[in-house]
């Protein structure tokens, strides 16, 4: 039996002002709670909200929230920085001065993933975690491809957590014989550290920038590509590395965060310790297609069971209290 209809306050950024995983995540969840019957207001201000509401703030917008506030919410838990710190600083030195005195003052959390879960968890987070994964707003097409020629896809903004300019030096230092590579993502959330990724980008042969892409451009460059690469550091969920598992596509990836529980090592692709060890891969599966073949076959296979509907997740999100 469907759930009564309820209304709920969203406290996010402007999802249409830059395409991320966490701007994404909840664009498509309140799209599908209303879809659903729900009334969703949102706003990135408390002030634009109606008072009263089971209301969710999203992590960019949390540490500003008053703490009486705070505490009747839940907070969506997309990337915390201490997973992947600035430099000089230890994760959990970060953590324990920069997001514990903000994060520990909400009444639940809604994570992403089950890593991220566990990672709360761990560290002290005592309150409720709920798990909703990410799911896809179109189910992709799952066709045969061919082994040869390599042809990799990178899904990720140009920023440095995402591992684009060690993937790229990785590359020129030992060209894949024969495959090309595929960049799609902004380049404007850190357009200095872009610009040094596409200086590299111009020098070498085979590789190609994208830019950003829309819903229906990314589902064909998926189309066109025989492999995903994900060259991140960290990724709290991946939302890539599932849109392209569902659509059959093998993984060579960096194996940070999340990002082992979208790859089954040595059926659906191959995790790494280092981007030389990305492209090293690459490399054997460029020059040895039957090698890359079983990948390839073993990738399809799996393809349906890693497709899940927005729907899904809404449901999901009705059976959760969110009044605490």
């Amino acid at each position: 039996m469907k759930p009564k209809e309820q209304a709920y306050a969203f406290l996010i950024p402007d999802t249409e002002a830059f395409v991320s995983g966490g701007n994404l995540y909840n664009r498509h969840l309140i799209d599908a709670l209303r879809e659903r019957g729900h009334t969703i207001y949102e706003s990135a201000q408390p002030e634009g909200l109606p008072e009263g509401l089971p209301m969710l703030a999203d992590t960019l917008l949390a540490p500003s929230l008053p703490p009486p506030l705070a505490k009747q919410s839940g907070l969506i838990v997309h990337h915390l920085q201490s997973l992947h710190p600035p430099a000089g600083w230890c994760g959990a030195d970060w953590f324990r001065e920069k997001e514990w005195p903000w994060l520990q003052r909400f009444g639940w959390y809604l994570a992403t993933s089950p890593y991220t879960a566990d990672y709360l968890r761990d560290r002290g987070v005592s309150k409720p975690v709920e798990v909703i994964e990410p799911a896809l707003k179109q189910l992709p097409g799952v066709r045969e491809k061919a082994a040869h020629p390599v042809q990799a896809i990178v899904v990720a903004n140009l920023v440095e957590r995402k591992g684009i300019r060690p993937l790229l030096n990785a590359w020129a230092a030992a060209p894949p014989e024969g495959a090309t590579l595929s960049l799609a993502g902004s380049r404007d959330m850190e357009p200095a550290y872009a610009k040094q990724c596409l200086s590299v980008v111009e020098k070498l042969q085979g590789v190609h920038y994208l830019g950003t892409l829309t819903p229906a451009a990314l589902h064909a460059a998926y189309a066109r590509s025989n492999l995903l690469i994900s060259a991140a550091y960290m990724e709290t969920y991946g939302m890539a590395l599932q849109e392209a598992a569902a659509a059959g596509l093998p993984i060579l990836a960096y194996a940070g965060g999340n990002v082992p529980n979208h790859v089954e090592a040595g059926r659906n692709g191959a995790l790494c310790s280092s981007h030389a060890e990305i492209v090293s891969w690459l490399n054997r599966w460029a020059t040895q297609p039957e090698a890359f073949k079983p990948y390839l076959e073993n990738a399809r296979a799996l393809a349906t069971g890693r497709q899940r509907r927005w729907a899904d997740a809404a449901a999901q999100f009705e059976a959760i209290k969110t009044q605490r």
